[in-house]
């Protein structure tokens, strides 16, 4: 019994992390890696994990810069109180 649950256990724990991870967003880059990892012959997984942090450290500093343009139009827009008032529409 143990030996057919320790099979079985990397296989549980790849569905809890994509179950706590994965979303509309970064399903391309699964999709990407998924397909690098099978057709493109590696001795190893690292070419794969670089190509993941650039993905990651792209995703990071783009979501960076759209929080801070947003925070900028918000600031911007903060002092137009003109006679357009929306009141919770």
């Amino acid at each position: 019994g143990l030996e057919v649950a320790g099979g079985i256990l990397p296989a549980i724990g790849f569905g809890m992390l994509l179950r706590v991870m994965m979303k509309a967003k970064y399903i391309p880059f699964f999709i990407a890696g998924f397909l690098m990892m099978n057709f493109i012959p590696m001795n190893n997984l690292l070419p794969v994990a670089l190509l993941g942090t650039a993905f990651a450290l792209f995703d990071f500093f783009n979501a960076k810069s759209r929080r801070d343009a947003i925070e900028e139009a918000v600031a911007n827009n903060s002092g137009n109180q003109g006679g357009n008032k929306h009141v919770g529409i």
